[in-house]
């Protein structure tokens, strides 16, 4: 599998930042022979870049020639990350399109956006003809490296998508190419909102254990160290998720009886209504006539 010999980030925000860091802080083979750059709007955020990655190239210019030169050689794969606000991702693909569109063939770059709502239809549409593109849709844990995101490239980026895959897994252990677009607004409701699901969860557990005398500080260490620990079980083996809860349901015990509570107030139902909201949601939120609808 090839390997990025550049990798640009247009807009160095949360995300942006998100990778780079991950890149930079990981043990991949490629990271030193790696070019990264890095753009900002900001005069004063492009200096606070420079500070925090004084490896990479950091400009104002999306189309400073130092971060598009090396794209002239087929030799060099190059992964170009839009991470700006959704309703700035057209004009950042009209303003580079001119410039895609004098790498031919290998030398073109794979452009990933990283935000829901803007279709490969609409991304062709603001492009050169033939630009591989693949749409991303990482989640907040990419921050500190425990990352999911789902991947759905264009035609032309069926190729390249591992390539992409292999970078995003610096800061995604999870990283899953779907065969349909459709998906991504599956996974959005999924993995998307997942954090957000279990943030609640872990409220309530926390509120739970207070009610009945436990001080919040220990009652979050204790639940928070649950979540981690479940999750990296249920990652560490193949056994099904059913079976690990079952292993932790004693017949007739404390929890078996709680899991029941759960079963009787319909859990299930009440999570899959969640999911179904949370997919209208993805579902009606598109770009259109340069405004976000959601």
């Amino acid at each position: 599998m090839s390997v990025p010999g550049r990798l640009t980030f247009i807009g160095g925000g949360h995300l942006a930042k998100a990778v780079i860091s991950g890149i930079y802080s990981s043990n991949t083979s490629w990271k030193d022979a790696c070019a990264i750059s890095v753009t900002a709007r900001r005069t004063e955020h492009m200096e606070q870049l420079k500070k925090s990655y004084p490896k990479a190239f950091v400009t104002t210019d999306n189309l400073h020639q130092a971060i598009w030169a090396a794209g002239s050689e087929p030799s060099t794969a190059h992964v170009v990350f839009i991470c700006t606000r959704p309703k700035e991702v057209p004009q950042v693909c009209q303003e580079i399109a001119s410039t895609l569109e004098t790498l031919k063939g290998p030398a073109r770059p794979t452009v990933v956006t990283m935000c829901p709502g803007i279709s490969v239809a609409q991304l062709q549409s603001w492009l050169p003809t033939g630009t591989p593109i693949v749409r991303s849709m990482p989640n907040l844990p990419v921050t500190c490296r425990e990352g999911a995101t789902a991947l759905f490239p264009s035609k032309e980026a069926v190729s390249r998508v591992e390539l992409v895959a292999s970078v995003l897994k610096e800061v995604s252990p999870a990283v899953s190419v779907l065969p349909e677009e459709s998906l991504l607004d599956v996974a959005a409701s999924i993995s998307g909102s997942a954090p957000a699901y279990f943030y609640y969860l872990i409220e309530s557990l926390v509120s739970a254990a207070e009610t009945h005398g436990m001080c919040t500080e220990t009652a979050r260490n204790l639940v928070v160290q649950s979540c981690l620990g479940s999750g990296m079980l249920s990652r560490g083996t193949d056994r099904p998720i059913q079976v690990l809860r079952k292993e932790v349901c004693v017949p007739g015990g404390s929890t078996e009886k709680a899991i029941a509570h759960l079963m009787e107030s319909r859990l299930p139902e009440i999570v899959q209504g969640a999911v179904d909201k949370s997919l209208k949601a993805n579902r009606e939120m598109r770009y259109v006539e340069g405004k976000q609808n959601s």
